[in-house]
């Protein structure tokens, strides 16, 4: 009988050892969960930023873009209002 209680605290003790140790792996793989978790969450607002950078200097260069396009009609009509001129002034002078 004594063996068979001594058999049983030491079998206790050995089930509450690796109790504390799979307790203790649960606990680290959390750890890491949830560190990957905030991981993840920092990468997407760091992703999140760097698209919303992207979207502001492509709405400036379309901006700009505008700008240039409007500038450079206005170069074209001013040339052509100059060519018709100087052909005017071309027939008119022969």
């Amino acid at each position: 009988m004594v063996l068979e209680i001594n058999r049983l605290i030491t079998k206790i003790a050995v089930q509450d050892k690796e109790n504390e140790e799979l307790q203790e792996e649960y606990y680290n793989e959390m750890k890491k969960m949830n560190n990957s978790k905030c991981s993840q969450q920092s990468d997407l607002q760091e992703l999140k930023e760097t698209l919303k950078n992207h979207l502001q200097k492509v709405s400036d260069l379309q901006k700009e873009n505008e700008y240039l396009h409007e500038e450079n009609e206005g170069f074209i009509q001013n040339f052509k209002e100059l060519q018709k001129d100087v052909q005017f002034n071309l027939y008119t002078s022969a």
